[in-house]
C-alpha cells in the first residue's frame, strides 16, 4: 500500500502489508507495521519506527547524517537498510 503524509505533522501507522510510507513535510512519527516497508522521512523532525519485516528507512532532508532536523530511526526486527 502507498501511504502519503501530509505538510501537518502527522502520525502514521502502516498495514501487515508491504507499504511505501511518505511521511510529507511535518514532524510526522511513522511506525510501519508489519511487513517489508520502504518508509522515507521527507523534511521535517520526524521519529521513524520499521516495524517487523525487512525496511528500508530514509530520514529525508532531516536525516541521521548532517543535515537540518533531528531524526529518530529504529529498524525493528527483520534485516533492515538504514540511510
Amino acid at each position: 500500500m502507498i501511504i502519503n503524509g501530509t505538510i501537518n505533522d502527522d502520525g502514521i501507522v502502516g498495514t501487515a502489508s508491504n507499504d511505501t510510507i511518505l511521511s510529507g513535510n511535518g514532524n510526522d512519527t511513522v511506525d510501519g507495521g508489519t511487513g517489508d516497508d520502504y518508509i522515507g522521512g521527507e523534511s521535517g523532525n520526524d521519529s521513524i519506527l520499521g516495524g517487523a519485516g525487512n525496511d528500508a528507512l530514509f530520514g529525508g532532508s532531516g536525516n541521521i547524517q548532517t543535515n537540518s532536523g533531528n531524526d529518530t530511526i529504529r529498524g525493528g526486527e527483520g534485516n533492515d537498510f538504514i540511510n
